[in-house]
């Protein structure tokens, strides 16, 4: 089940990929439907596809418990089903020395794989709905991520090669998302399992597989094994002794010097995107402070043509006034001078009277 030990990668092709942009070639096409939905969507999907599911339709869940601080433990792996023949339902736990989360979830989504390319599987099934709580790997899934850092590489090509298989035999395949800590019934079997086998292992794990530098094939447990049917000295007997008969590998190690060089291309990517965050906060800071002040300017720019215009009107309305009172004192001139040449007529033809008045008693007199 492991693949041969392969040769070392080069330093500038593991260097590449993680200074550069992943090249078209080194993409994966693991799988054409990988849907990831909001909580409340993906729950209410995947307890419909449970409770109530399609016609030739296969529902598998998947769970792993793998260590979380790289301790050389053994990582176990739940895969659990109802039979598409009978409708009971059927789970298999397999046990593998890989102490790395991702590596843990993409042996469970092999192991999915190959209980639906089954034969006594696809001969009644048309479609396949593998249900994981992991967004992580889901979202790099649906990237194309060649998982560099995974030291067994059929780990990463059984998937698409496996998923492939299935469509040579018209069987869709679909990955879904489910939010962990939910209360879906399959979902919550099979976390249960992968933890209780997890413990069961570590009890009857030998010491020289505790060695990071070997490996072994996995180990599947299958049937009353893992549904409950056995005991658990049975089960631990049975494990210890499969266990005991493994065939010790040599593990394929990446070199100090190639993870050194891998943490700091990842750290330098982080920083990189972090100043570019940074750089666009500042940024978008500065064109909101420039809209704020255009703004401003605007509000100034109407008040003071309002102001103009106010001062336009009072001007027009004093020129008015002085106008008009102007045109009264001219008036009031006018009509001064005409009375005033009406009284000198006047005094004129009164003196003119006096004087023939005065000329008639001349005369009387003479």
């Amino acid at each position: 089940m492991t693949s041969p030990a392969p040769a070392a990668i080069p330093d500038t092709i593991l260097r590449d990929h993680f200074t550069s942009k992943p090249r078209r070639d080194d993409n994966y096409t693991y799988a054409t439907s990988i849907h990831i939905k909001s909580k409340a969507q993906a729950t209410a999907f995947a307890r419909t596809s449970y409770t109530q599911p399609p016609k030739r339709t296969l529902a598998i869940w998947i769970n792993s418990t793998v260590s979380g601080d790289l301790r050389n433990e053994p990582c176990a792996i739940a895969v659990g089903y109802n039979s598409p023949t009978t409708a009971d339902w059927t789970a298999q736990v397999t046990i593998a020395h890989y102490t790395s989360a991702n590596e843990a979830i993409l042996l469970s989504i092999g192991e999915a794989l190959r209980v639906a390319t089954s034969p006594k599987i696809t001969e009644h099934v048309d479609r396949v709905l593998i249900f994981s709580d992991v967004q992580r790997v889901l979202k790099s899934m649906r990237q194309g991520h060649p998982f560099g850092l995974v030291r067994d590489r059929w780990l990463v090509d059984d998937i698409p090669h496996l998923t492939k298989q299935l469509a040579e035999k018209s069987v869709e395949v679909e990955f879904h998302w489910l939010p962990p800590l939910h209360r879906i019934e399959p979902h919550q079997r099979m976390r249960h399992a992968s933890q209780r086998f997890k413990k069961l292992a570590l009890a009857e794990y030998p010491p020289e597989l505790l060695d990071r530098s070997v490996s072994f094939p996995p180990v599947r447990l299958n049937g009353k094994l893992v549904t409950g049917g056995a005991g658990e000295d049975f089960v631990g007997d049975w494990l210890g002794a499969a266990l005991k008969d493994v065939k010790v590998l040599p593990r394929r190690e990446l070199s100090r010097d190639l993870r050194v060089q891998a943490r700091q291309a990842i750290n330098q990517r982080r920083k990189e995107r972090k100043e570019k965050a940074r750089a666009r906060r500042i940024k978008d800071k500065a064109e909101r402070e420039t809209r704020k002040i255009e703004k401003e300017m605007r509000k100034l720019v109407r008040k003071d043509g309002m102001k103009v215009e106010e001062q336009e009107v009072l001007g027009l309305a004093y020129d008015g006034e002085m106008e008009v009172e102007e045109q009264e004192v001219l008036g009031l001139a006018d009509d001064s001078v005409a009375t005033t040449y009406e009284h000198f007529d006047n005094f004129e033809e009164q003196e003119r009277q006096c004087m023939l008045v005065e000329e008639f008693e001349n005369m009387d007199l003479v």
